[in-house]
């Protein structure tokens, strides 16, 4: 909302908490690239533009792996950048 209402300082600090989370967050290494872009700071935005990139998922890599990551759920759950490890292993019940 800060981006939005042209709060661009205010925007970046909430930004900067994303990353103290999440060091790899897209949405806040692209919208701190926005920022400074708006705030005039081509180097900045530069580096944020960069790190974007960097973490951002490369798609053409999706023709290689789609087919395994379809055929198997627990190799596609791999892929999802948020996802649960569960333990299969059922303790034998006490008669």
């Amino acid at each position: 909302m800060y981006f939005l209402k042209r709060e661009y300082e205010t925007a970046l600090t909430e930004f900067q908490k994303t990353l103290t989370v999440d060091p790899e967050d897209l949405d806040a290494h692209y919208n701190m690239m926005r920022c400074y872009r708006a705030l005039k700071n081509p180097s900045l935005a530069a580096k944020s533009q960069k790190l974007y990139l960097r973490f951002k998922a490369d798609e053409s890599v999706d023709a290689i792996t789609g087919i395994p990551r379809r055929g198997d759920p627990n190799v596609n759950r791999e892929r999802q950048r948020i996802h649960e490890h569960t333990n299969s292993y059922e303790p034998p019940s006490n008669p």
